[in-house]
């Protein structure tokens, strides 16, 4: 988010000071705040972890084809309420697939291995926390600087995004039912 927002309009971006991505920040973690707290567990409880991440990928499916399309509304009334909007569901499935991805991984594991197996996972995670931002902005540097067109424009980072989580969703079809479980 921060490098469309502050990214030039002509190259799909809005222009965002540093003061305006983080209030967007902070009302995207205002929206975690209440979504974990409130939200989450019961809806995880109803449909269990393997629903509640088929959600988050869901919902981020259509965030990755939206988001870019927020630039359109650059300079209008409604691009604050938009903005706003796209950000803390965004937020919210995110926290939804990736919360869902812990409960299904203790779920799938034995209670002898459970520490190893969250160790593993949490580091591989946290790997990818690390890994992701840098190929993102790479591939998002890329894209605006060289007067790519259509599909390779600023566009281009988020359709790459798209392929990995409807990746994860084609995967998700492979964990056994089991592990949708509800503590």
């Amino acid at each position: 988010f921060s490098l469309l927002a502050i990214a030039h309009h002509e190259v799909g971006g809005i222009e965002f000071s540093e003061r305006h991505i983080g209030i967007a920040q902070s009302a995207g973690g205002f929206a975690i705040l209440l979504f974990q707290i409130f939200v989450y567990p019961k809806f995880a409880n109803r449909v269990g972890p393997l629903v509640a991440y088929r959600s988050g990928i869901c919902g981020g499916l259509v965030l990755m084809l939206a988001f870019p399309n927020v630039s359109y509304l650059y300079h209008t009334w409604a691009l604050w309420p938009c903005l706003l909007a796209v950000l803390c569901f965004r937020y919210v499935t995110s926290i939804c697939a990736f919360t869902s991805v812990f409960v299904i991984i203790a779920n799938s594991t034995s209670p002898d291995q459970l520490g190893a197996v969250n160790g593993y996972s949490q580091s591989l995670a946290s790997l990818a926390r690390a890994i992701g931002p840098i190929l993102g902005s790479v591939v998002f540097a890329w894209s605006i600087t060289g007067r790519q067109g259509f599909p390779f424009n600023y566009r281009f980072v988020y359709f790459c995004l798209f392929a990995v989580l409807a990746a994860n969703l084609a995967l998700s079809f492979a964990i056994p039912r089991t592990a949708n479980r509800v503590a």
